[in-house]
């Protein structure tokens, strides 16, 4: 019984980010995970960046010495403050355009910002998506 339990609590520890790497890169504290060789911006239901950032935020290309080549769906969970992204020099995996963060091939947004008149951009990715949608 007692080997389940701290099988169940690691399981539980690792969804939470116990075991999660943590690094300051500029203004930020990133928390991010190793997988091998690579370096993945996440950490469980919150937030990877911290404080949160209000204004501009740039990926780090690398973190831990790994190239950063994932970043969670809730990397940037409550950061209502950010309003652009841009990736550091040498990442092979995104780009940033009018600071959106993308997929390096541009086909896939991975995270918008504050959509209001400071990034006309996202407000016109919204507006083709009801013209798409013919709302």
């Amino acid at each position: 019984m007692t080997k389940k339990l701290m099988i169940l609590a690691a399981v539980v520890a690792a969804a939470f980010g116990a075991w999660a790497e943590k690094e300051t890169v500029g203004d930020y504290m990133w928390t991010y995970w190793i997988n091998g060789d690579t370096a993945e911006i996440r950490y469980g239901y919150s937030a990877a960046i911290s404080p949160s950032p209000t204004g501009a935020v740039t990926i780090p290309s690398t973190l831990g010495g790994k190239p950063v080549t994932s970043i969670g769906y809730s990397a940037f969970s409550g950061c209502s403050g950010l309003m652009s992204i841009s990736v550091g020099p040498g990442n092979a995996n995104y780009k940033s355009v009018n600071g959106l963060l993308l997929s390096k091939d541009g086909k896939t947004l991975i995270q918008g910002v504050n959509g209001d008149e400071k990034n006309p951009l996202f407000a016109r990715l919204f507006e083709n998506l009801f013209d798409l949608l013919g709302k």
